[in-house]
C-alpha cells in the first residue's frame, strides 16, 4: 500500500499501512477520508455496495495472486457515531445526493452551486454537456431529480449559494 515508484502520497495513506484486502478497499473506497483520516484523495467514495464489489473485482483482475473473494459491504456506521455531510458545499434537500454523485465526478460542487440558472437553463447545460463534453447522459429518474434540485435550490437568485467560509 502506498509503494508505488515515483508517486508521492500522503502521510496519512503511508501511515494506514499494511497491504491493500477486498475488506479494507471496501472501507476506503466506501468513504475514503473517513477511513483514512487526512487523506489527500478528493474521490469522496462509492455509496452503493454492488459498486464498490464491482471495482474491488476489476481491480483484482490485475494481480498475480487475486483474493479468493470480493469484498463484502463494509458494515454500516454505528447509530452513535454522526455521519459527517458528505456533499460538500450543495445544499442538503432531496436530490443532493444524486446531484453530488453526477456532478462532482468531473466538477468542484462550488462550481455548481455558482451558476444559478433557470429550470430549462439547467436542461440546456446538461444536454450541452452531453452534447459537447462527451458526458455521459443521466438516465431517469436521476435526470429529474437532478434538474428538480438544482433548479429549486440553484435557480436565478441563488437562495443557497454557500457563504463564504463555507
Amino acid at each position: 500500500m502506498a509503494s508505488a515508484d515515483g508517486y508521492k502520497y500522503s502521510k496519512a495513506l503511508t501511515g494506514y499501512g499494511g497491504t491493500w484486502t477486498p475488506e479494507r478497499l471496501d472501507a476506503f473506497l466506501t468513504k475514503p477520508k473517513a477511513e483514512v483520516k487526512g487523506t489527500s484523495m478528493g474521490f469522496s467514495g462509492l455509496k452503493k455496495p454492488v459498486d464498490r464489489t464491482n471495482l474491488i473485482a476489476y481491480l483484482s483482475s490485475f494481480s498475480n495472486t487475486p483474493p479468493a473473494a470480493a469484498a463484502a459491504p463494509a458494515e454500516a456506521p454505528q447509530a452513535s457515531q454522526p455521519e459527517e455531510y458528505e456533499f460538500g458545499v450543495l445544499f442538503d434537500a432531496p436530490g443532493v445526493e444524486e446531484t453530488f454523485y453526477a456532478c462532482s465526478a468531473c466538477h468542484s460542487e462550488r462550481i455548481v452551486a455558482q451558476q444559478g440558472l433557470t429550470r430549462s437553463g439547467w436542461k440546456e447545460v446538461l444536454t450541452w454537456m452531453v452534447e459537447e463534453q462527451d458526458m455521459t447522459q443521466i438516465d431517469e429518474p436521476d435526470y429529474s431529480t437532478i434538474i428538480d434540485y438544482l433548479s429549486a435550490n440553484y435557480g436565478e437568485d441563488r437562495p443557497n449559494f454557500p457563504k463564504p467560509g463555507n
